[in-house]
């Protein structure tokens, strides 16, 4: 719902204020009584009635009545609410199947407008008797005998007041099932004016032949039947008088259709998903939260292809990974919270608030039949969802395979957040999902996998990473723009499944892990300052890192130094070129060149570009 902006509501009011002939807003309160006692509608003038001692609903619906007697029925308002109203300058009485009697308003206990004659009669059935003036105080209402009739009805009582607030008009959004034909919208105004409307405009063609009610304040109008995608239109209903405009509210209607999806091989972080039993035929999909599983609902599909209505009862899920852990979470969108496998003894599947070992899970696609092993990291062995005809839940075995169909046209992502400090250019990093670099990201000049070049030398090779990155993978990534004060924040976006890097000798950790100086026939390294050292004691290195691991029989001797040259063209790595990207720490030929195309000397620190290579000069 979008209410007009300020700027927009001030002009109005101006052009308000100088096509009109006052400086204040007539407001309007109308009570309709519901029973003897004289109760009436929330947000109502509250009323006390004396002697009065029936209501009549039904039939003709002629409201409060009073007995044939001689004593007067009396309606007093209330007198806090009528403290608040300022100026009061008209009251009107609605009466109905009447004997005669005489009408008097008083406010203030000071006579309001002109006594009047109750007529008898049909010819005078629901007559509306107008009081005018200029008043403030409790109102009071009084009917007394006139002659030998002396049976009276009063169905409302309706006042106008001068208000200092601004008249406003307001509404909630709507939505519609797909098979839906016609639609309603529910409004209010405040600070009503004498005359005023409400206009309703529709720029949507399937939103049509709007009716408006001012006594129920109700706006109905007829929509098409939605048999492709849910769709979304907007309806503005301006509160207006003549070419006045007093305010305006945009609706928003919503109205189901029907949402695609494809049967998954693979699952992207951040994707919408549903979970059947099969992929072909009249088919289960998970649907609502039982106590302790969740509904199976009927839907068709064919050949891993689906077309689900909105209304099937149908529920979505957001599949993410977890940083933290490397899992799976699932994630119910209807009810914001997290499946789980919720018991060690019994086959329960639930939903919470948190992410804990329960609602961790572990997701394999089996690519040629597309059957999704789920279970959660819990150690129970309650924790494999299935499906067993009737309901999924969480088992030990058997009960029927499940499978995950993807939202067609989703492209949500879920980003591995990466953070580079302060003043530094270089970090090694770990993802425990796969990755995406097959687009330039911003704050990140490169990602690379680090190769020998030769077996022996003491060369390597940085590749630069153009694609889809496997899981697990160690990479040497290079800030865009180092800053000195701040630290570079970098989204990179997280893949289904990625590419095995051969060859690469940055050894990923997805978990803290114990780093000791050499593992077997293997010298670990770690990145320092810009430059990759060898460890000199045993430790530990944090997850979301990683370190380089080469053959100790290709580590340079004493003095010595290794070099890394940059292979920016990102070819991807094979049994031949067995290689990716890198750091270096020095150049012994070549003219040296920087990055702006300026001859350097050897003792520039840097970036350095020899014979077409780029070089990390120590």
């Amino acid at each position: 719902m979008k209410k007009l902006n300020v700027l927009t509501r001030m002009l109005l009011l101006v052009a308000l204020l100088v096509g009109s002939t006052s400086s204040v807003w007539a407001d309007v309160i109308e009570s309709n009584f519901t029973d003897k006692d004289c109760h009436v509608g929330t947000g109502e003038l509250q009323w006390t009635g004396t002697n009065t001692t029936s209501f009549e609903s039904s039939g003709s619906a002629r409201g409060v009545q009073s007995n044939k007697n001689i004593t007067a029925m009396v309606f007093t308002s209330n007198a806090s609410q009528t403290a608040t109203l300022g100026t009061i300058t008209k009251v009107v009485v609605t009466a109905s199947a009447n004997a005669d009697r005489d009408m008097t308003v008083t406010i203030g206990d000071n006579a309001f407008g002109s006594a009047q004659t109750v007529r008898n009669g049909s010819t005078y059935a629901n007559t509306d008797y107008t009081f005018t003036g200029s008043a403030s105080g409790t109102i009071v209402v009084s009917i007394a005998p006139s002659g030998s009739k002396s049976t009276c009805w009063i169905k409302k009582i309706v006042v106008t007041y001068n208000a200092s607030k601004e008249p406003s008009i307001s509404a909630e959004d709507i939505e519609l099932e797909g098979s839906d034909t016609s639609g309603e919208i529910s409004y209010s105004i405040a600070n009503a004016v004498d005359g005023a409307s409400v206009v309703p405009t529709c720029d949507d063609e399937w939103i049509s032949n709007f009716s408006v009610n001012a006594g129920t304040k109700k706006v109905t109008f007829d929509v098409e039947e939605n048999t492709g995608a849910p769709r979304e239109g907007t309806v503005t209903l301006t509160y207006k008088k003549d070419e006045d405009v007093y305010d305006a509210v945009a609706v928003k209607v919503t109205q189901g259709g029907f949402i695609n999806y494809t049967l998954a091989t693979q699952v992207v972080p951040g994707r919408h998903y549903i979970i059947t039993n099969g992929t072909n035929g009249t088919i289960k999909a998970m649907g609502k939260q039982n106590d302790n599983n969740r509904a199976a609902v009927n839907i068709s599909a064919t050949l891993g292809e689906a077309s689900v209505s909105t209304s099937a009862g149908v529920y979505e899920f957001v599949i993410s990974g977890d940083m933290t852990t490397g899992y799976y979470t699932i994630y119910d969108v209807e009810n914001s919270k997290y499946l789980y496998a919720a018991s060690s003894s019994s086959n329960h599947l639930k939903i919470q608030d948190n992410i804990d070992a329960n609602s961790r899970w572990t997701i394999e696609i089996n690519g040629g039949t597309g059957v999704a092993t789920i279970k959660a990291k819990d150690s129970s062995n309650r924790n494999w969802m299935r499906n067993n005809g009737t309901i999924f839940s969480c088992y030990t075995s058997d009960q029927s395979d499940i499978y995950l169909f993807e939202r067609d046209g989703d492209t949500s992502v879920q980003n591995a957040d990466v953070s580079i400090a302060a003043n530094k250019e270089w970090i090694t990093y770990c993802c425990p999902f796969a990755l995406d670099f097959s687009e330039d990201i911003e704050g990140l000049e490169g990602a690379y996998t680090i190769s020998s070049h030769i077996s022996g030398a003491t060369t390597l090779t940085a590749t630069k990473m153009n694609g889809m990155v496997k899981a697990g993978t160690g990479l040497l990534l290079h800030a865009a723009n180092v800053d000195a004060d701040n630290a570079q924040a970098i989204a990179i976006k997280m893949a289904g499944t990625g590419v095995e890097q051969s060859g690469n000798m940055l050894k990923g950790v997805i978990v803290d892990t114990a780093i000791t100086p050499t593992d077997g026939d293997y010298t670990n390294l770690g990145l320092k300052n810009g430059s990759f050292v060898p460890y000199s004691a045993e430790g530990t290195i944090a997850a979301r890192k990683a370190y380089l691991q080469i053959p100790t029989a290709d580590m340079p001797t004493a003095g010595a130094k290794l070099s890394i040259v940059f292979d920016e063209e990102g070819t991807e790595p094979s049994s031949e070129t067995d290689g990716i990207n890198a750091v270096v720490n020095t150049v012994e030929n070549g003219v040296r060149y920087n990055l702006a195309g300026q001859k350097v000397g050897a003792d520039y620190k840097g970036i350095i570009v020899v014979n077409g290579k780029k070089y990390l000069n120590k």
